[in-house]
C-alpha cells in the first residue's frame, strides 16, 4: 500500500515540475516580446517583467487544472483507465485491487513524465523566445526606436518642388506611355504633354430650344351637358300570393313591428 502511495505521490511531484518549466518558458516568452515592444517605444524593460509574470501565472494554474493520470493514460494506451482506478482503490486492500496496483507499477516504470507537454510547443518557445531577445539586442544597438523615427522625419527636408516634378515625370513617362500602348487609337493624342488644345463640341439639331424656356399657356375649358336625362321603366317580377298568405305575411310583419 505504501509503495502504491508513493508511485502517485511521485507522479503528482513530477508533473508539478514538469508543469512549472513549461509554464516558465510560456512567461519568459511573453516577458520577451514585451521587451521588444518596450524597447522600440524607448520605455523601461523593467516593465516587461509584468506581463511575463502574468502569464506564467495564468498557464501555470490553467495546466494544474488538467486531470494528469488522464493525459498519461491517453498517451499510454496500455495505462488506459487502470491508472485512475488504481489511484482511486489506492486505500483499499484485497487481491483483486493488489493485482491492479502491482499491474500498474510495473507499467509506470515505462512512462515518462514529460508526455505531459509538449516536446515541440516547448522547442517552438525557445526559438521564439532567442529570436525576440536578439532582435531586442539589434535593435537596442541601433539605437532604432519611435523617438530617434520621429525626430529624424521631423528635421528631414522636404522639397516640394521635386516631389512635383518627379511625379510630372512619371506621368509623361509612364502613365501616357501605358495610355498610348494600350487604350489610345492614336498614339500622338498621349504626347501632346503640356501643350494646349482647342476643342469644340457641336451640339445636334433639334426642334427644341432648350434656352427658350416659358411658363405654360392657360387654356378655357368649356362646360358640356348631355342633351337630355330621360328615364325608363324596368321589368319587374311579380309574383302572384294568395290571399291566405297575404294575411300569414301581413301578420308576421305586425308582429314583427310590436316587438
Amino acid at each position: 500500500m505504501n509503495l502504491v502511495k508513493s508511485v502517485f505521490n511521485e507522479i503528482v511531484l513530477s508533473s508539478l515540475f514538469v508543469i512549472f518549466f513549461d509554464s516558465m518558458f510560456t512567461g519568459i516568452l511573453f516577458f520577451g516580446v514585451s521587451c521588444l515592444i518596450l524597447s522600440f517605444l524607448n520605455l523601461s524593460l523593467i516593465y516587461s517583467v509584468i506581463p511575463g509574470l502574468l502569464f506564467f501565472i495564468l498557464s501555470f494554474f490553467r495546466k494544474l487544472r488538467i486531470n494528469k493520470l488522464l493525459k498519461l493514460e491517453q498517451k499510454y494506451p496500455e495505462l488506459k483507465e487502470k491508472l485512475r482506478t488504481s489511484n482511486d482503490y489506492k486505500e483499499k486492500n484485497n487481491p483483486v485491487v493488489l493485482a491492479l496496483h502491482t499491474e500498474v507499477i510495473n507499467l509506470v516504470t515505462n512512462v515518462d513524465i514529460n508526455a505531459l507537454v509538449s516536446r515541440k510547443n516547448i522547442s517552438l518557445k525557445v526559438i521564439c523566445i532567442s529570436l525576440l531577445f536578439f532582435f531586442t539586442i539589434f535593435i537596442s544597438s541601433l539605437n532604432f526606436n519611435i523617438n530617434n523615427i520621429t525626430r529624424s522625419v521631423a528635421i528631414a527636408p522636404v522639397d516640394f518642388t521635386d516631389i512635383k516634378n518627379r511625379a510630372n515625370d512619371f506621368i509623361k513617362n509612364t502613365i501616357n506611355f501605358q495610355l498610348t500602348q494600350d487604350y489610345l487609337e492614336n498614339g500622338s493624342v498621349a504626347e501632346l504633354g503640356d501643350q494646349e488644345l482647342n476643342l469644340s463640341i457641336e451640339t445636334y439639331s433639334t426642334d427644341i430650344d432648350v434656352s427658350q424656356i416659358e411658363n405654360p399657356e392657360k387654356k378655357e375649358f368649356g362646360e358640356t351637358y348631355p342633351e337630355e336625362i330621360e328615364g325608363y321603366a324596368q321589368e319587374v317580377y311579380e309574383d302572384k300570393i294568395t290571399e291566405e298568405h297575404k294575411d300569414v305575411i301581413k301578420t308576421y310583419f305586425d308582429q314583427l313591428k310590436e316587438g
